[in-house]
């Protein structure tokens, strides 16, 4: 069985965020054994930060009467006898909720400074104006209310991780990337210098490539204070995101292919740790389970720790705060309704369960293909809609920052450049000398200053210029791969920038109606270099259903064959297809399909001969394959996923 956590984030149906100040101990045990009977092993709580560490700082302006800081509720308990200024009946409520989670064998993930829930900030109400992340004495309450809960809870079994809080990084604003980065080192090693074994997760949302004024929250950053980092993937808060229907294989990948990003820019392991519809006024309830099916095995086979549903349970309490404030939470964004009828989302998670059951940890696939990002601003669409085109085509693709290693990458993408310094002239020299070196770099323009151009792609700009409207039709030329013979590739939307080029060596692979060459291809020392010039990446970014009918993945199909290719393919653009390989002659493959309707597959090597043996292991609908000439023929029942076994004849 994996270890791939399946789970829900929290809240009494009853009581909401006051389960704390209304404890119901009931009721919490009857919605644990729920949680526990639907197939879920982990479950994210969350401490109200005002109500576990509920001081108060009394002073005078005599010099005689000093600050005092006191308990809210009762005066006499002071900083000298509870130096951490924890609530111990909140504690002994924390002690109930793990005594149940280990009666039932669930892990529970802590959010400890919860100050940020459901769109509202939840504040302290002695902070005084203070700057959580930046002020000393929020500082020092802070470092003391992480080592109380640490030490107290350091040997127990059931605490999977601990987090900062919910979004922290939605709470306020901070002066600089520094002062972030400052205060998770703080927080973390407080937590460590108790707990030496503890897994720390970020619980953080919408984290960028290059902090900047808009967000000083980098993913980098993050990821030196943590263990484990965490994606909160919901459409319509993503920029780029909410472009298609929610079930289509774009928008429905964005908790995969964000996972993806984190986790190579990062260098760390990626839990979806929030996903979720945002309610009916969304998507129905059998809609919402279409919705959540290829959710799951996107995650499981992209190598997600897990996913939690935001969240257990629609809410009763409607009338509080922050649930009357924001109408979405009180529009059905639970797994169960307030009378504990688990909706048809549920039961989806209870069936992945059963498929979990079934398999072993997945090995990761072969990422033959990097996405370099950008050394300036923060460019997500673009990279977003990259690994769609990856993983229509049948790449495995890691993203990784220019300064990262090149040396196990068969192929390099730089998508939709655009800037008068994209990369850092000397990491652009590594990625050149990684393509001297035998690799494969592709490059599309989005109006880019590139060093060395002509020597690089074997064509001379001629003249840059703006583009004044659409591109039109881009057209096979003679030397046109198979792949690129019959697609028909247009793009309703114009490029800020069009190019024109002179041949200077390059083989033309495709042109506009004009003659203008736009796909060409150059030997570079072992390798060869890729130039298109039209930023397809960027222009599908910003078109509504783009991947309806869309011929773009051919390219990606064209580039997959210079040797990124898995050892397995299935060519269905709307399939998901990856291959874990286990050994040289055995390893399973993911399908998942994003069509409404069936999807007729063929799985075929990419070289050499196919499998001898394909089995269905597990899946949402149970396939049979059926040997064919030359590969495996497979029918998948619309927006349904199977895992199969291939193996291959001594």
């Amino acid at each position: 069985m994996t270890d791939f956590m399946l789970g829900v984030n929290y809240w009494p149906r009853h009581h909401g965020i006051k389960m704390w100040t209304e404890w119901n101990a009931d009721e919490v045990r009857a919605e644990f054994i729920q949680i526990k009977d639907m197939g879920m092993d982990t479950v994210r709580i969350f401490l109200t930060w005002n109500d576990f560490q509920p001081l108060i700082e009394k002073g005078s302006a005599f010099e005689l009467c000093p600050i005092e800081t006191v308990m809210r509720h009762d005066e006499n308990i002071t900083s000298v006898e509870c130096r951490e200024m924890i609530d111990e009946h909140m504690v002994a409520h924390l002690d109930e909720v793990l005594k149940v989670a280990e009666e039932l064998e669930l892990r529970v993930i802590v959010a400890l400074m919860t100050a940020w829930m459901s769109g509202s900030i939840i504040d302290v109400s002695w902070r005084n104006g203070r700057n959580i992340f930046t002020d000393p004495g929020m500082l020092k309450w802070q470092m003391l209310y992480c080592q109380y809960f640490a030490r107290r809870y350091k040997d127990n079994p059931v605490i999977a991780a601990w987090e900062f809080g919910n979004e922290q990084n939605c709470v306020m604003s901070l002066p600089s990337a520094d002062a972030a980065w400052s205060w998770l080192r703080s927080i973390s090693n407080q937590i460590r210098v108790e707990d030496r074994d503890a897994v720390v997760s970020s619980g953080m949302h919408g984290l960028s490539a290059h902090p900047d004024k808009n967000s000083w929250w980098g993913i980098r950053e993050c990821a030196d204070s943590c263990d484990l980092l965490t994606v909160h993937p919901y459409p319509p808060f993503t920029s780029g995101c909410y472009m298609d229907r929610l079930t289509d294989m774009r928008a429905n990948m964005h908790a995969s292919a964000q996972s993806r990003y984190y986790g190579g820019l990062g260098k760390k392991d990626v839990l979806c740790e929030e996903t979720g519809s945002l309610g009916n006024c969304m998507l129905s309830e059998e809609r919402t389970a279409d919705f959540i099916r290829p959710r799951l095995y996107s995650l499981l086979a992209n190598g997600s720790k897990g996913c939690l549903w935001w969240c257990f349970s629609d809410f009763s309490c409607g009338d509080i705060i922050p649930y009357r404030w924001v109408q979405m939470e009180n529009d059905g964004l639970g797994l169960t309704d307030t009378l504990g009828r688990v909706k048809p989302s549920g039961r989806e998670f209870t069936e992945f369960r059963k498929t979990l059951n079934k398999l072993p940890n997945l090995p990761p696939t072969h990422r033959k293909a990097a996405i370099v990002v950008m050394d300036t601003d923060n460019h997500w669409p673009v990279y977003y809609n990259t690994f769609i085109l990856c993983k229509q085509a049948g790449i495995e693709a890691e993203f990784i920052y220019p300064s990262d290693s090149l040396e196990e990458y068969k192929l390099i993408l730089c998508p939709s450049v655009k800037g008068f310094s994209p990369y850092n002239t000397r990491y652009w020299k590594r990625i050149i000398q990684s393509v001297e070196n035998g690799a494969t770099l592709y490059l599309s323009y989005d109006g880019s200053s590139i060093v060395n151009f002509k020597d690089t792609f074997g064509m001379k700009i001629t003249e840059k210029l703006p583009a004044a409207g659409e591109i039109g039709r881009v057209l096979p030329s003679r030397h046109a791969p198979d792949c690129l013979k019959s697609a028909d590739l247009h793009y309703s939307c114009a490029p800020d920038f069009q190019v024109r080029l002179a041949q200077a060596g390059a083989r033309v692979l495709m042109h506009s109606e004009d003659n203008n060459p736009l796909l060409t291809e150059y030997p570079l020392g072992d390798g060869k270099a890729v130039f298109l010039g039209i930023p397809v990446e960027a222009l599908l970014a910003r078109t509504l259903y783009a991947f309806d009918d869309d011929n773009t993945y051919r390219i990606y199909q064209y580039l997959r064959d210079s040797g990124a290719a898995q050892r397995l393919i299935a060519e269905d653009p709307f399939v998901e297809k990856t291959y874990h390989p286990v050994n040289e002659s055995e390893g399973y493959m993911v399908l998942i399909n994003y069509r409404e309707n069936p999807a007729n597959l063929t799985v075929k090597a990419a070289f050499g001969k196919a499998p001898s043996h394909m089995e269905f292991i597990a899946g949402s609908s149970k396939c049979a394959p059926e040997i064919c000439d030359g590969g495996w023929k497979i029918e998948l029942q619309g927006l349904h996923a199977a895992v199969f076994l291939a193996r291959w004849a001594e």
